[in-house]
């Protein structure tokens, strides 16, 4: 794996936001500017993410292995930057308005460029039985990439994933009793057929 000096232009790169990929040997894989990208990293490995801008940068930097038709889950405890992360993805395919959080109408649709982007937010419901009601077949389609934090909300009762966005507990920006940084973790996982 080798780091690259491109950020893709993301302004959270030009501001200094830093997202760490460790390597199997436990070092951290960084470009000069502090930043590395998601070009060659191995995703079966966690990404560290130290601050909301680290959490952007990431969102700006998975919307280009999206396609319309997937289904990407969301996972990870409150407040851990699920919403973060899926509005820089929404934004970097495109949408251009206000990204709102959907946790109160538990979908918002965004169009972009020729498809459109359903970001669902199941923190709110009481049984995945729920999920019936909100008619998430008519997204099920190939102009539809559809984004779903709190899947375990819905469970059975969801399309089967094709990614797996997993954000691990651990608080942004602080510093551990012992003075090292603790910083969250996101591991990505491409789910197979």
């Amino acid at each position: 794996m080798r780091c690259v000096d491109s950020c893709m232009g993301g302004r959270a790169c030009r501001q200094g936001a830093s997202i760490h990929h460790r390597r199997s040997t436990g070092s951290t894989c960084r470009s000069s500017n502090g930043v590395s990208t998601l070009i060659d990293m191995d995703l079966s490995q966690p990404i560290e993410v130290p601050t909301a801008e680290a959490m952007q940068w990431l969102g700006r930097s998975l919307a280009g292995m999206l396609s319309p038709g997937e289904v990407v889950f969301l996972k990870g405890p409150l407040g851990a930057g699920k919403t973060t992360l899926a509005q820089a993805i929404v934004r970097s395919l495109g949408y251009t308005g206000r990204v709102k959080s959907p946790s109160y109408g538990l979908i918002e649709l965004y169009p972009v460029n020729d498809f459109t982007v359903a970001h669902l937010d199941l923190y709110r419901l009481t049984s995945s039985e729920e999920v019936a009601d909100l008619g998430l077949e008519a997204y099920c389609t190939n102009d539809t990439l559809i984004l779903i934090e709190w899947p375990s909300r819905g469970e059975g009762h969801l399309p089967r994933p094709d990614w797996l966005i997993e954000i691990e507990d651990g608080p942004m920006a602080t510093t551990t009793p012992d003075g090292a940084d603790a910083q969250r973790q996101v591991r990505v996982e491409r789910c197979s057929g």
